[in-house]
């Protein structure tokens, strides 16, 4: 499926699934100006073309009484950076890796601990996976937003 497979309903659709993936089917359809069937229907067509590819919960951990999340940036060679990412996944605490295509540090490891120590431990698993950890960074908040582009006209997006 391309940009131009998608027309306004389907875009439409999307941006309300990333602004509140709990909505209804009817809440979205009345929100679009289409049948709670048409919206159904049209998500099951964007998930079997994986353009839609699941739906996850924003997890605030602090408040959760978690330590605040951090991020680990590291180096690893370019071949291997999939087999890398599956592998820093499985290390407990890990909730996010980022394979950036640019740049010496192409790796980029969201991760949550219980305890304080839980940071050092995280990174430790990862450099002893032959992981060369760059930075250990604390994130102070993450911000998301729907893709604007979404929600626009097609041809709004060009401009």
């Amino acid at each position: 499926m391309t940009r131009e497979d998608l027309d306004e309903v389907d875009r439409q659709i999307l941006s309300l699934l990333q602004r509140d993936a709990r909505q209804t089917a009817t809440e979205i359809g009345d929100a679009v100006g289409v049948s709670d069937t048409t919206v159904l229907n049209r998500i099951e067509r964007l998930e079997e073309d994986e353009v839609l590819v699941g739906y996850r919960a924003v997890v605030d951990y602090e408040r959760g009484g978690f330590q605040r999340p951090f991020l680990v940036t590291c180096s690893v060679p370019i071949s291997e950076r999939d087999e890398f990412a599956e592998r820093i996944l499985e290390v407990p605490g890990v909730v996010t890796v980022i394979e950036c295509m640019t740049g010496r540090e192409n790796l980029l490891v969201e991760a949550v601990g219980e305890e304080p120590e839980d940071v050092t431990r995280i990174a430790r698993t990862i450099d002893e996976l032959g992981v060369d950890v760059v930075d250990e960074t604390a994130i102070r908040s993450v911000h998301h937003t729907p893709l604007e582009y979404l929600a626009r006209g097609h041809e709004d997006a060009r401009h």
